[in-house]
């Protein structure tokens, strides 16, 4: 998140942020579909095959994990990430999707989690 905060010192609002981010990827198309896991496309790939309900839940900012997913056409796929809002002259988390904090925000977006990861939420 201090990297965030640190690339978009002057910005003010998430439109600012959002079109920096689809000028990123739209700048580094190739080198971002280079360095797509294969193994793990290859895992998402066959959990979706066998019907398994496939949620991405990550660290980075939502709107950059949903263009990235984009390359290899899994726009449909949900997405839980790192809020971001305005903070100290820049764009910084407002809620970090890690550790916990990814269990609660899965579990506030409707998605049911088994008994072992509502009991680590407490």
């Amino acid at each position: 998140s201090a990297f965030v905060w640190v690339g978009t010192l002057g910005m003010r609002t998430l439109a600012e942020f959002a079109a920096m981010t689809d000028r990123y990827v739209a700048a580094h198309t190739d080198a971002l579909q280079a360095r797509l896991l294969p193994i793990a496309l290859d895992v998402l790939r066959r959990h979706r095959e066998a019907g398994d309900r496939v949620i991405v839940a990550t660290g980075a900012p939502t709107e950059l994990a949903r263009a990235i997913l984009a390359f290899v056409a899994h726009e449909d796929l949900p997405v839980i990430g790192t809020v971001l809002g305005p903070k100290y002259g820049a764009i910084g988390a407002v809620r970090h999707c890690h550790y916990r904090m990814k269990m609660r925000m899965l579990a506030d977006a409707g998605y049911g989690l088994s008994a072992p990861f509502r009991q680590g939420l407490s």
